[in-house]
């Protein structure tokens, strides 16, 4: 086998990632799930140590840590960094890659991705390969690309965030829900919460212009896709310099219905009731006090910055 340009690499990789109920192909639709990785029922040492196999057959000293506690990736990935690591692996779903990026942003260590949680929105962005043999041989080729990030205050982003109920959405489907459930926590969540949240107004200024933007749901993308393979913003590219922005105007139940409807089968361009915007940077204000989730992990509540970071990050692809 051909040898590397890497040298020393690092698997970060998160034990519960991908847990929860195995999903129906109608489950599997209605989710916008439709690219699974097939080893991700393997016991994750087994995972990884597959992975590690792999890359040290093509000359890279490979070790691994697991995670132990929510933001350890991040702590981990910067200590990798500064132990001059020129790669880092993260095998696991979004949350575990959100953690690896923040650790890993504007540093010269590249990500590689083994997707193994139950989306991994950032897989399909990329169209990273689901099974280990071809994952590790296309990391190991030394193919790169810089890709830009989002940035939530002080919180890096790779695919998306979201302002109102999305993040409501996620903060109430907690770890315990998600390890029975799995990703049909999300819809569940969903559904029960539809009956009672209570849509108050966004408020949000992009870039410099002089009049805010209202609404009462924000989507940003840093790509094409949301929660799965939903094409949302079907001119975004992930290393274009701009974040996409979706406002949702209305929230009666007709205008909610056809937000469903326009999200699910990719005709959100056609919507009248939705707002579209590229730009660089974004101010949510404080009124309303919203909840904000990056990347489908909660954290916090508005006001926040936001703001595209180019080619912050280099992925090996």
């Amino acid at each position: 086998m051909k040898k590397s340009i890497y040298k020393k690499c690092l698997i970060i990789f998160n034990p519960k990632a991908g847990q929860g109920m195995t999903l129906s192909p109608l489950l599997k639709e209605i989710l916008g799930i439709k690219k699974i990785n097939p080893e991700q029922n393997f016991k994750k040492e087994e995972l990884v140590n597959k992975i590690k196999q792999n890359l040290e057959n093509y000359g890279i000293k490979t070790g691994i840590v697991p995670t132990e506690y929510q933001g350890h990736a991040k702590k981990i990935a910067a200590d990798a960094v500064k132990e001059g690591y020129d790669l880092v692996i993260a095998a696991g779903g979004d949350g575990t890659i959100n953690e690896v990026v923040n650790g890993l942003a504007y540093s010269k260590t590249v990500l590689g991705i083994i997707p193994s949680g139950t989306i991994n929105v950032l897989g399909i962005q990329l169209n990273l390969p689901s099974d280990i043999d071809t994952a590790c041989r296309q990391i190991a080729s030394g193919r790169q690309t810089g890709i830009d990030l989002g940035k939530v205050n002080s919180r890096y982003f790779t695919s998306m965030a979201g302002i109102g109920f999305d993040a409501h959405v996620v903060k109430k489907a907690d770890s315990k829900f998600k390890k029975i459930f799995g990703a049909l926590s999300y819809l569940f969540v969903a559904l029960y919460e539809l009956l009672f949240y209570k849509f108050r107004k966004i408020i949000i200024k992009l870039d410099n212009q002089p009049i805010p933007q209202k609404g009462y749901f924000v989507i940003i993308l840093n790509g094409k896709y949301y929660a799965g393979e939903l094409v949302v913003a079907e001119k975004a590219s992930i290393n274009d310099g701009y974040l996409d922005v979706c406002i949702f105007k209305h929230r009666n139940i007709f205008s909610i219905i056809s937000y469903i409807f326009s999200i699910k089968t990719g005709r959100i361009h056609k919507n009248m009731d939705i707002q579209y915007f590229q730009c660089r940077k974004i101010l949510v204000y404080k009124q309303g006090r919203h909840p904000v989730h990056v990347d489908a992990e909660y954290m916090g509540r508005t006001p926040v910055k936001i703001e595209v970071c180019p080619k912050a990050l280099t992925i090996a692809n």
